[in-house]
């Protein structure tokens, strides 16, 4: 009996930037020795388990940190009994459960920016000297400021409600993969203004693909996906006509 040989599959990659940590065409990971230098600077942003800088040598990037108190093995202690019984630390690791998702989303639909123009574009891992690091595109506003989530323009004030509306709408429409629509809320997407006159604005996911529910059944089940996906975004919907109504840029 003949055995034919499979030709091998070529993997889409994320990135083929030599500075950083990317998938290769076989699927396994190369990490450049270079540190990159964050002790000295402040955090711009945190969320419940990682801390945001801006990237010291560009700044049209940002690096998304596991601080110390916001370890794995930190959260997991802080959970009831029952969850960590069903969890285990790894399972809280931010990084690596995005980088995970990120890659499952790059194998499936190739070019990332094409399929999801409202994700924020991941260049891979790399080593500070705070840890590892997850290096993603900076959201800005016209004027260089980088975008707020949907919970800070709220306490900010000076957005359009019907232009807010007008982006949602859009944002609804990309399409769905089970992953990416899982934790959307208004602490994980941001709006980025594209005017002045706040005319435009641009949902973008820039955090939360990593989370959901232990069990993931919205990535095996497309009537739950999009279940799931209408829920968050009227949840979305709710919160704007309730806190931007009287919200009107000047």
């Amino acid at each position: 009996m003949q055995h034919h040989r499979k030709n091998p599959v070529v993997k889409p990659r994320l990135v083929e930037r030599p500075c950083l940590e990317a998938f290769s065409r076989d699927g396994d990971l190369h990490i450049n020795s270079t540190v990159i230098k964050l002790a000295h600077l402040q955090p711009f942003a945190g969320g419940m388990k990682r801390d945001c800088y801006m990237h010291p040598d560009d700044d049209n990037r940002i690096i998304k940190i596991i601080p110390p108190g916001k370890s794995p093995e930190v959260l997991h202690s802080r959970k009831i009994w029952i969850r960590r019984m069903l969890q285990s630390p790894k399972a809280l690791d931010a990084n690596f459960a995005e980088h995970e998702k990120f890659e499952r989303i790059a194998r499936k639909f190739g070019d990332l920016k094409n399929a999801f123009p409202h994700l924020v574009e991941y260049f891979g891992k790399t080593q500070t000297d705070l840890g590892e690091g997850m290096i993603f595109q900076a959201i800005k506003n016209y004027d260089g400021q980088i975008s707020e989530s949907v919970d800070t323009a709220r306490k900010t004030g000076g957005y359009n409600m019907d232009e807010l509306l007008k982006a949602l709408k859009r944002f609804a429409a990309i399409r769905n993969d089970g992953i990416i629509f899982n934790d959307v809320g208004k602490f994980n997407v941001v709006v980025q203004v594209s005017d002045a006159d706040h005319t435009n604005y641009k949902f973008w996911i820039i955090d939360g693909i990593n989370c959901g529910p232990i069990i993931p059944i919205s990535e095996y089940s497309t009537l739950y996906a999009n279940a799931r996906k209408a829920k968050k975004i009227w949840q979305m919907k709710r919160f704007i006509v309730k806190h931007f109504k009287h919200s009107v840029a000047s």
